[in-house]
């Protein structure tokens, strides 16, 4: 017979399952751990990467800005009325030597017909495979406004096919010519996208981000780079 107040012979039984139950939470509770480390690891190389790609952002957008600019400028510089036309066509193909983008200078009248035309020396001719005609309608509606304002104008894009099958999206920009402050013409710049993105990449990014140019609805005009560390999308 059991003296009261004694441990009986069932006590370290009883207590095994208690010891077992204690050595279960312990594992879940380490597991739980585990997994929110992970988790909060995770999202902090998330928002870690997410922070390198909008500074890319930042900068290419102003690199652009700036590419952009500098274009104008160059186009501005033929500009001028033309008192010969072979001279100006030397300065045509000087400016797109500079301005890899710009595939085509067009000198127009007032009415936006086309006078001159030069494309540039350092690849296949923009227009060669689709007729310049077929995708007049953008750069006639962007030299309408320019002359209204007397202000460059940069048209909406557009897509032109090439030989190979592929094609590239182009903006044409038109700058109102002047000469004693009467309108006298037009000079329209053919710029590719997909060059002038890939001209204001910093030379960093090329090989760890996917750089797009994006309309506002999301639609991507040109890409460039090789995917690695994440797309870097510009409006």
């Amino acid at each position: 017979m059991d003296t009261p107040g004694q441990p009986t012979t069932a006590d370290p039984l009883q207590r095994r399952p208690r010891r077992a139950l204690l050595w279960v939470a312990l594992v879940g509770l380490l597991v739980i751990a585990q997994s929110l480390l992970v988790v909060l690891t995770l999202r902090y190389e998330e928002a870690r990467a997410q922070e390198s790609t909008d500074e890319v952002a930042s900068v290419v957008a102003a690199d652009l800005k700036r590419r952009a600019q500098l274009l104008l400028q160059g186009v501005q510089g033929v500009a001028a009325p033309v008192t010969d036309a072979a001279r100006w066509q030397r300065d045509a193909v000087a400016v797109m030597r500079s301005h890899r983008e710009l595939a085509r200078l067009e000198r127009r009248d007032p009415t936006a017909r086309v006078l001159d035309v030069v494309d540039s020396p350092l690849g296949t001719a923009l227009f060669a495979h689709w007729p310049r005609q077929a995708g007049d309608l953008e750069a006639e509606i962007a030299c309408a406004t320019a002359g209204r304002l007397m202000l460059p104008v940069f048209s909406r894009s557009q897509f032109v096919p090439m030989a190979n099958g592929l094609g590239v999206e182009v903006i044409d920009l038109c700058i109102p010519a002047q000469d004693a402050g009467q309108h006298v013409g037009f000079v329209v710049g053919s710029v590719v996208l997909a060059t002038l993105l890939e001209e204001s990449q910093p030379a960093p990014t090329v090989s760890v981000h996917e750089l797009s140019l994006v309309e506002a609805d999301g639609t991507r005009l040109a890409r460039s780079g090789a995917v690695r560390g994440g797309g870097v999308f510009v409006a």
